[in-house]
């Protein structure tokens, strides 16, 4: 088992990550408690179990797969590096408690676009139940986890496989047949052809991000509309809207979307509202 550290910058506070992670208490992919937490992932195709625990202003992580292949993975889960503080100094007012928060991030792009089409339109519980049955269908087991699908699984699904497990009719129409598009969201696009148009690396790019996962890009999605566009680049991709010299950091969408959650859930702190995001 591997087992190396990541320093974490001084004003990061862990709280986020634990929290976001250990929300469904029924999770069959994450598990997590106040200094620790336990996901099940793809790593190089085959399913793994990477822990993480806080302490010492590190986090110590533990894992049976090599640390190259998955470090850059645990950056984005604690959502690392991104530095939230020149958003802070512009936008104090609107931070307020949350200061050092970073989003966590999805470990692929494809789980982002999972938790978009299960959070449409439903409350965060039902839309940890069909996501949960999503996993269990076609995620691989990994000692008693299930690694979240690759879009492959997904797409070996029937329709009638998620209507079963209460999904509406339209929405597991959205989620197989996004699977099935062709469409690698890690960063190529299969044309209808067959060609293929390399893109690159959403997780290699330090400001935009590739113009593959551009809104309009990610709009031509089967019912996808501005509200999961924006969360995909929120939530894994790191911006709300690319292409301009002037964007709105993926740090701003999740203190808005804390803000509009707390005044939705008057008696909920800054961390339990952030946890009402999907």
């Amino acid at each position: 088992m591997a087992t190396f550290r990541i320093p974490l910058p001084g004003d990061y506070s862990p709280r986020y990550a634990l929290r976001y992670m250990s929300r469904d208490p029924e999770s069959v992919s994450e598990r997590g408690d106040t200094r620790s937490f336990a996901k099940a992932l793809l790593i190089d195709g085959k399913p793994s179990v990477v822990r993480v625990d806080f302490a010492d202003s590190r986090a110590r992580v533990s894992c049976d797969a090599r640390r190259s292949a998955v470090e850059p993975t645990v950056l984005r889960l604690l959502g690392l590096p991104f530095d939230p503080a020149p958003f802070e100094a512009k936008h104090r007012r609107l931070v307020g408690p949350r200061r050092g928060m970073r989003v966590p991030q999805t470990a692929t792009v494809f789980e982002s676009i999972v938790w978009a089409i299960c959070g449409q339109q439903v409350n965060l519980a039902f839309a940890f139940k069909l996501r949960r049955a999503v996993i269990e269908l076609a995620g691989k087991r990994v000692d008693s986890m299930h690694a979240h699908p690759d879009p492959a699984a997904v797409a070996r699904l029937d329709y009638d496989d998620l209507t079963r497990r209460q999904f509406s009719r339209r929405k597991a129409e959205y989620l197989i047949d996004v699977a099935r598009s062709g469409m690698d969201f890690e960063g190529r696009w299969e044309s209808g052809d067959g060609s293929r148009e390399r893109g690159v690396l959403v997780s290699q790019l330090p400001s935009p991000i590739s113009p593959l996962l551009s809104p309009d890009s990610l709009l031509a999605i089967r019912g996808f509309g501005i509200w999961s566009v924006n969360y995909v680049l929120m939530r894994r991709c790191r911006r709300l809207r690319p292409g301009r010299r002037q964007r709105i950091d993926f740090v701003a969408a999740g203190v808005l979307q804390t803000r509009n959650a707390s005044r939705r859930r008057e008696d909920a702190g800054a961390d339990e509202a952030f946890c009402a995001i999907p």
